[in-house]
């Protein structure tokens, strides 16, 4: 997957979580809504982790492209308010778990790829070893 790609579908993950939030839950701000800390979040911590599995590398700026989308969501349902500050400040620092979350993602990744590849030089090992048995017997 390309680098813009994975932070297109952070943003817009972002962004659906949010809007999803706040219409389920009727509420302005989705995080008034129970479904937002409940589903909307845990979700979106997995979506981005998913998406850090795939990118595997310098896969940071995931949680900061979802916490933007946050934010343009926040700006789509609520519009115009005195807060817009304070909820940005709060959005923001909601990137940190999601850069975490998308980290872990890609150490998941880079483990069952070592995993994997030292299998494969494995069952090579005990095949090359078992075609040399056959041979001096």
């Amino acid at each position: 997957m390309k680098r813009s790609a994975a932070y297109t579908f952070a943003f817009l993950g972002g962004a659906a979580a949010w809007t999803i939030a706040s219409r389920i839950g009727g509420e302005a701000e989705a995080w008034d809504a129970p479904v937002y800390l409940e589903a909307a979040l845990p979700a979106l911590a997995a979506f981005v982790a998913l998406l850090g599995f795939w990118l595997r590398e310098r896969v940071g700026a995931l949680g900061i492209a979802a916490s933007v989308g946050q934010m343009i969501g926040l700006a789509a349902t609520r519009g115009e308010h005195a807060m817009w500050f304070v909820d940005a400040a709060i959005l923001s620092a909601q990137a940190i778990p999601f850069g975490v979350c998308a980290w872990l993602g890609g150490r998941v990744r880079g483990a069952l790829g070592a995993t994997l590849r030292t299998a494969a030089r494995g069952a090579r090992f005990c095949s090359r070893r078992t075609r040399r048995l056959r041979r001096v017997a």
